[in-house]
């Protein structure tokens, strides 16, 4: 009986073992249509990429945003009143049709937070966008406030779909047949706390809350034809700086293992950092700390506005660490 070795590929003849590796022989017969070519494995099976994902998204969103629209014309017309005619409709058909997009294109993908934030972000520009050219008449803080709003609901909405159909998990890599190599299980190692994003995300948030004032006057005066009433309003103030801090959450987390920690810790210190700029300099010359009294009917100096202000700073820089780190995640070894 002639046997074949599942490791050299030698043949022997009436023997049950291979005298070079040890392991028990296959018969002629039986191996010859056995292959022992190795099959290589994707490594990330994440389905379509993120184009198609997109493309996917659009259409859905396109979709979906027309067909409530019309929906919300036949009530309006059925029932005689003027409730679906106000302006804030379409809006509120975008956010529908945009989580409803952000689901889908979540689905099984590893990155679908950022999948949907980019394809609401997108949605948003685009409706802005296609007033602006039309020179149709848009509110003022919608400029600002439908991309954070409408980018929000694109991460909620990449989290649901992820969630309700996550991606294949990562599988290891097996040993050929045969082989005497006993694999060695590692596990993820422990997450490093980056310092150096840390700080850069810090100063970021620190520099754009700061600024939140110069850079709302410098859109006022890029967007032609705009009153001085955009550069007077407070919630775009306060728009601008929850945008600047999930720039500085995601420069925190982006690449490293443990995003909100990096985001949580930058989100503390851009919180100290900006509560003694805004001492310092006058809680009246900061719009972002005015909003926040208006909100709170409290006197500028008490402490419960600068309680909530730096409160408002950790947790919008700690949901950037998450999502930068989703979205630019470390690369695996």
């Amino acid at each position: 009986m002639r046997g074949i070795c599942a490791k050299c590929r030698g043949t022997f003849d009436g023997q049950m073992l291979c005298p070079q590796c040890g392991l028990q022989l296959i018969e002629e017969t039986e191996g010859s249509s056995i292959s022992f070519a190795s099959v290589p494995i994707e490594d990330t099976p994440d389905g379509p990429s993120l184009p198609r994902r997109l493309a996917l998204g659009a259409v859905t969103l396109f979709g979906a945003f027309h067909g409530l629209q019309h929906l919300a014309t036949m009530v309006s017309l059925s029932t005689g009143g003027t409730e679906f005619a106000r302006p804030e409709v379409p809006v509120v058909c975008l956010a529908i049709a945009a989580l409803g997009a952000a689901i889908i294109s979540g689905t099984a993908n590893r990155r679908a937070e950022a999948t949907g934030l980019l394809l609401a972000l997108c949605a948003g520009a685009a409706f802005v966008g296609a007033d602006e050219i039309r020179h149709a008449p848009v509110a003022e803080t919608w400029l600002t406030g439908i991309p954070v709003f409408l980018g929000l609901i694109g991460i909620v909405g990449g989290l649901v779909g992820r969630i309700a159909v996550p991606p294949a998990p990562r599988l290891p890599r097996f040993a050929q047949l045969g082989s005497r190599i006993t694999p060695t299980i590692v596990g993820e190692p422990r997450a490093r706390i980056a310092w150096g994003r840390i700080l850069a995300g810090a100063a970021v948030v620190v520099v754009g809350t700061m600024n939140a004032d110069a850079i709302q006057q410098a859109l006022s005066r890029v967007l032609a034809g705009r009153s001085g009433a955009f550069g007077a309003v407070q919630l775009v103030a306060w728009e601008l700086s929850v945008l600047m801090a999930l720039a500085g959450g995601v420069l925190a987390g982006g690449n490293t293992r443990g995003g909100i920690s990096q985001g949580a810790i930058a989100g503390f210190l851009a919180a100290v950092g900006t509560m003694i700029a805004v001492a310092a300099t006058g809680p009246e010359h900061s719009r972002v700390m005015e909003f926040w009294v208006d909100q709170l009917g409290r006197n500028a100096f008490e402490v419960v506005p600068f309680a909530v202000f730096g409160g408002s700073i950790v947790m919008i820089t700690a949901v950037g660490g998450w999502l930068g780190c989703q979205t630019f995640p470390p690369p695996r070894k």
